[in-house]
């Protein structure tokens, strides 16, 4: 719920939002498309996958701000093929206490 929270904090669109939170009900990244043209123009597809049968229509976004979302998701390789895999809180740095 944390990376959520975290998520919330900037200018994002709803679609993604509401990906973000599928993601962690427990649906997985099946497709995920970037066409972005410098100065012109960004679209971004992601397509979900349950583990529950369900289906989601395409998350889309228009906004290069959401693109951020992905820090919050792990990529890694399992035998050699790209996953992207759950949705988890930034670790930032905190600050110390110095009134004590």
């Amino acid at each position: 719920m944390k990376g959520f929270f975290q998520a919330m904090g900037g200018e994002r669109s709803l679609d993604m939002l509401r990906m973000a939170w599928r993601i962690i009900q427990g649906m997985e990244i099946k497709e995920f498309h970037i066409d972005h043209r410098r100065k012109e123009s960004f679209e971004m597809t992601v397509v979900l996958e349950s583990p529950y049968g369900e289906d989601d229509p395409p998350y889309h976004s228009t906004n290069a701000r959401d693109l951020s979302l992905f820090r919050h998701i792990v990529t890694l390789e399992v035998s050699g093929r790209p996953v992207f895999d759950g949705f988890y809180a930034l670790q930032l740095k905190e600050s110390k206490d110095t009134t004590q």
